[in-house]
């Protein structure tokens, strides 16, 4: 993994900095979390702000919609969410924003993802949301598979380079484990 240099770092926090002008309310308490690591909000108010995101999205309903699919079409299998901050890459392979070890040696991070599988008799459904929790980024995908054309499920753990800001203005770059999955056919690889 490419290393960044000090002045690229710091030219990342301070476009995190930036987005205060437009930041809402809890946008401006993430962006302090993550610039003002030692005297910023705490691990906890980041926690509540995130949850509440989360449970404002209802990213369940969103997924049915968007997919067009209706409860009744999904009473074979019980539908799998998984949700977590996310670390690595996101605009074409470029890495963005900060992750924190909070007190807890919880990491988190600006990014979020929810991704939502849905099974029918036939078909597998895949929804994914991306969000920003700093700016109004988001970004929305939509799969579906066959149960025939499927050859592979997989789950892997890697490392990556996560930006740790530090109490007197400088970035760490430290590595973070993440945990992948994939849904394989044949001449394509999703991730999830």
């Amino acid at each position: 993994m490419a290393q960044t240099s000090t002045t690229e770092q710091q030219q990342r926090l301070s476009q995190i900095n930036s987005l205060k002008t437009v930041a809402n309310a809890e946008q401006k308490i993430v962006i302090n979390y993550f610039t003002q690591s030692c005297f910023g909000p705490k691990d906890e108010k980041f926690d509540q702000v995130v949850s509440s995101l989360r449970s404002r999205l209802n990213t369940r309903q969103m997924a049915l919609n968007k997919i067009g699919l209706d409860e009744d079409q999904l009473k074979e299998i019980p539908d799998i969410c998984f949700e977590g901050f996310q670390t690595d890459t996101w605009n074409n392979g470029k890495i963005e924003g900060f992750s924190k070890a909070g007190a807890d040696t919880r990491w988190r991070s600006g990014k979020y993802a929810i991704t939502h599988l849905f099974f029918s008799p036939t078909q597998v459904y895949m929804y994914k949301y991306e969000f920003s929790l700093y700016s109004n980024d988001r970004k929305e995908r939509t799969e579906e598979y066959f149960y025939r054309d499927i050859t592979n499920f997989s789950t892997s753990d890697e490392t990556v380079n996560a930006y740790n800001p530090n109490c007197i203005g400088g970035v760490k770059v430290v590595p973070v484990s993440t945990q992948r999955f994939e849904l394989i056919v044949p001449g394509d690889r999703n991730e999830y």
